[in-house]
């Protein structure tokens, strides 16, 4: 039938039962019912809703609510809540919303006046909440405009007395939300104002920003569940990094100790599950006065393992001497370098290995080798010009020393780096001009060398200063 009118879908609606039954059949066959689109009758889906609701909050007061003030009676509320008295239902869930609302409102306008803020409120928001009283049950378009419109005024003149003014500009109170009136529409929002803190021109002063309530409840156990997290990750980091120091510490003081002491050690003990680590003590053998007679020290289990399995690759290890390259076959685009061994058991080791590269591989080879070449003689050359220079600086201030314990004294000056040459003039200026042995000197050396040399006489004068400090 669907498809003579040329529809590809066919909607059937059930009741409950025929739905389930209907919907186990679907299942059963999805071949032949695939294009059937099966759905429950509004009055079951309602009548599922409210039951839901009866499982949410019957325990939590809404059952005693509606019992204890004698609206309905106990048996009746029961089967209400199951979603059974569908009309009753209705009519019992919009009296308790209609009371639940009458209370937050006294409530919040008993807190503007507390807070001095019923004044601000113009008369045209008392005259729209009872035009939208009179008219709450009413479909009619009229009321939905007598809604918009107290919105509006709810926006402009009540949902600013929930902040706290301050330096002319809106900031979120404590709680950061207030209940917008939206409620009146059957929605719980939580709404707050966001203030411009940076940004270019065009971007507007204040925003609104509204969710959820239950996203807001979601936003709040997040940052909680950060925060914790956050926390927990800090301490471990902080704990690997006390174990890292005193492993560094460990380390450089037997580094320090095996210059001038011998240790005999003994076998690395069990590993303690608690704390994943392992420990080895070692005992004085040999040595000169200032050796400590035992000392120990800690690794983690999965260092040691590390440590161990390097250890048994090495003992096992085959080496082989190394040939040249051949010429790149153009037919396998391959190229091969055979290998013979050098030091390994011939039972375990091959004699000969051939190993074959791609020659694109080889050419990236090749050029990173050239690289590394290059950075290595650029290093090693860099290191020959320091040392020049530290020797041109070194006889300049031998000489100036050997003038100034004849008598002479000089007013030092620097340059400004010269970026084209980087290099800095240093200049001797002699003060006494009566004596023709003193001479004008200067010499230039590298702004690098200028940088580290003024570091260094930095770091002196500090030192200096903390020992003055500390005899007082």
């Amino acid at each position: 039938m669907s498809k003579e009118v040329g529809q590809d879908f066919a909607i059937q609606t059930f009741d409950q039962q025929l739905y389930a039954v209907s919907q186990q059949v679907k299942w059963s066959m999805p071949e032949v019912f695939q294009s059937h689109i099966l759905r429950l009758g509004g009055f079951h889906t309602l009548s599922c809703f409210i039951a839901c609701i009866g499982k949410l909050w019957a325990d939590g007061g809404l059952r005693d609510l509606m019992v204890d003030s004698g609206v309905y009676a106990g048996c009746t509320v029961d089967q209400m809540l199951l979603g059974k008295q569908f009309n009753r239902s209705v009519r019992g869930l919009t009296l308790v919303y209609e009371a639940l609302r009458s209370l937050w409102f006294a409530s919040f306008f008993k807190w503007c006046e507390e807070n001095d803020g019923i004044d601000a409120i113009p008369k045209d928001v008392w005259v729209m909440l009872s035009k939208c009283q009179a008219k709450f049950s009413d479909e009619s378009e009229s009321y939905k405009d007598v809604l918009n419109e107290l919105t509006i005024l709810y926006t402009t003149h009540v949902l600013p007395l929930t902040f706290d003014k301050h330096e002319c500009k809106w900031y979120p109170i404590t709680v950061n939300f207030a209940i917008n009136l939206l409620v009146i529409n059957h929605w719980t929002t939580l709404s707050r104002v966001l203030t411009l803190k940076s940004g270019e021109e065009g971007c507007q002063q204040t925003q609104n920003q509204t969710i959820t309530c239950d996203r807001f409840e979601r936003l709040q156990a997040w940052k909680v569940k950060k925060t914790e997290k956050r926390r927990e990750w800090q301490e471990l980091k902080q704990q690997r990094k006390e174990q890292k120091q005193e492993m560094k510490e460990n380390k450089q003081l037997i580094k320090k100790q095996l210059k001038r002491c011998r240790y005999e050690h003994s076998d690395w003990s069990e590993c303690n599950q608690a704390t994943n680590t392992v420990t080895r003590n070692f005992t004085l053998s040999e040595g000169e006065q200032g050796c400590k007679q035992s000392h120990t020290i800690t690794i983690t289990c999965d260092k040691l393992n590390r440590i161990q399995t390097w250890k048994a690759k090495k003992v096992d290890q085959c080496k082989y001497n190394k040939g040249n390259w051949s010429e790149c076959d153009n037919t396998t685009s391959t190229v091969d370098r055979v290998m013979t061994l050098r030091d390994g058991e011939e039972e375990e080791c091959e004699p000969t290995i051939i190993v074959t590269i791609s020659c694109t591989k080889f050419e990236r080879i090749q050029q990173w080798k050239a690289r590394k070449m290059e950075r290595k003689n650029e290093k090693k050359e860099n290191k020959l010009f320091i040392r020049e220079q530290k020797n041109i600086w070194k006889e300049n201030k031998m000489i100036v020393k050997e003038q100034r314990r004849l008598g002479c004294s000089f007013d030092v000056t620097f340059s400004e780096c010269d970026p084209t040459t980087n290099m800095v003039t240093k200049s001797y200026i002699p003060t006494t001009d009566d004596d023709d042995s003193c001479e004008n000197r200067s010499f230039e050396y590298s702004c690098d060398l200028h940088e580290r040399l003024m570091e260094k006489k930095r770091k002196r004068q500090d030192k200096r200063a903390d020992r003055k400090i500390n005899r007082k």
